[in-house]
């Protein structure tokens, strides 16, 4: 596990590597991060299928300044509560 990557989906999905369509697969091909693009800048306000993709966008333009954008960009989301999606009313 590395620190900046896509972030590993729980395993309710039983699907073989052989029964995943090419872009599950292309996820597959780095290793899985504590925090990546898609947590970075959506966190849970996207469905997996965006997810997917913008896991795709990050595994084609991997480098050290986007890890390094991806991190500065969690942190700041972390602080300021974006992207965040309940269904339960906030707590004041």
């Amino acid at each position: 596990m590395s620190f900046v990557g896509p972030r590993a989906f729980l395993s309710t999905n039983k699907l073989s590597y052989e029964q995943m369509d090419p872009k599950r697969r292309k996820r597959l091909t780095v290793r899985p991060g504590i925090t990546g693009y898609s947590q970075a800048y959506y966190r849970n306000s996207i469905g997996l299928d965006e997810k997917i993709e913008y896991d795709c966008y990050y595994v084609d333009h991997i480098s050290f300044l986007m890890d390094l954008k991806i991190v500065f960009k969690t942190v700041a989301s972390v602080l300021k509560h974006e992207n965040i999606y309940s269904d339960s009313p906030k707590k004041k």
